[in-house]
């Protein structure tokens, strides 16, 4: 499967200033913004106009399609919800590659948009609805912890 950053492959992983995220850059003819999250961006630019004035704030997108909870939490996150036993399928991958290399930054805001595979998941005696709501509770609980 393709990402995003695919038609970028020398921007990836290195910061960009503004004015070379919307120049075109490793010989694509799209700038690179047009390839990063959109409801990242936007939400990015509206705390700029109500907060930060002329500060710079920095994006980091993280993100995968069609990609379970459970692959973006930790361990011991899964461990701690009372679902832990009735995980299905690959855990912590994504975490580990794409979560926690950040964990020593200062990280002010995450935006979570995912939820597309775990609503086609079905857990035999288990409720979905109360499924995901504790697996996203212990996985912002965690992810806040580990800021501190």
């Amino acid at each position: 499967s393709s990402s995003a950053y695919d038609a970028l492959p020398g921007d990836c992983n290195r910061w960009l200033t503004a004015e070379e995220a919307l120049e075109s850059g490793s010989g694509s003819a799209d700038p690179f913004i047009s390839k990063f999250s959109a409801v990242c961006f936007m939400t990015a630019r509206d705390i700029a106009y109500m907060h930060t004035s002329s500060r710079p704030m920095g994006l980091i997108q993280s993100a995968v399609g069609g990609t379970a909870i459970e692959e973006w939490m930790s361990d011991e996150a899964i461990a701690a919800t009372r679902f832990a036993s009735s995980v299905p399928g690959q855990t912590s991958q994504l975490y580990n590659s794409m979560v926690a290399p950040w964990n020593r930054f200062a990280i002010r805001a995450a935006l979570w948009y995912q939820g597309e595979a775990n609503a086609q998941q079905d857990i035999a005696g288990v409720d979905k609805t109360a499924y995901y709501s504790d697996m996203l509770q212990s996985m912002i609980r965690d992810w806040r912890d580990r800021k501190r």
